[in-house]
């Protein structure tokens, strides 16, 4: 057997693996498109509405109420937004005496059946935070 064979199949074990690299990337399964960080600016100008509520002159319960009424409808326009879902609990969970185990449940289910989404863990977990946490 001839040295030359060899050569070419140590050459083709160096090169195999970096054509794989450079030739899987289009087929790989492509992540969310979702901005984390910031929202879009659709849903940037919704929010904003929200917390304009804010500045109105309204005794506490009823600014409270008013936000949580256009946030469910904003959920309902952008179902499953990390903003909206954020800026929902946050209203939600304002005041001094706030009952949460209704929104827990909520989110405890949607944790349950998304038991591998990272966000619906996230959400979930934000509203332990400070309660029966060790």
């Amino acid at each position: 057997m001839s040295p030359e064979p060899v050569r070419s199949h140590g050459f083709a074990f160096r090169v195999f693996p970096i054509l794989c690299l450079l030739l899987l990337p289009p087929f790989a399964a492509a992540q969310s498109s979702a901005d984390y960080c910031e929202p879009s600016d659709a849903v940037k100008e919704d929010i904003r509405k929200v917390n304009r509520v804010n500045y109105e002159n309204l005794p506490f319960a009823t600014r409270r109420e008013r936000q949580i009424s256009m946030l469910q409808e904003l959920l309902k326009k952008y179902p499953g937004d990390f903003h909206v879902q954020r800026r929902y609990q946050d209203v939600r969970r304002s005041g001094l005496s706030v009952n949460l185990d209704s929104l827990l449940a909520d989110y405890r289910e949607q944790m349950e059946k998304n038991s591998r989404d990272p966000v619906a863990i996230y959400l979930y977990s934000r509203l332990l935070v400070g309660r029966n946490t060790k």
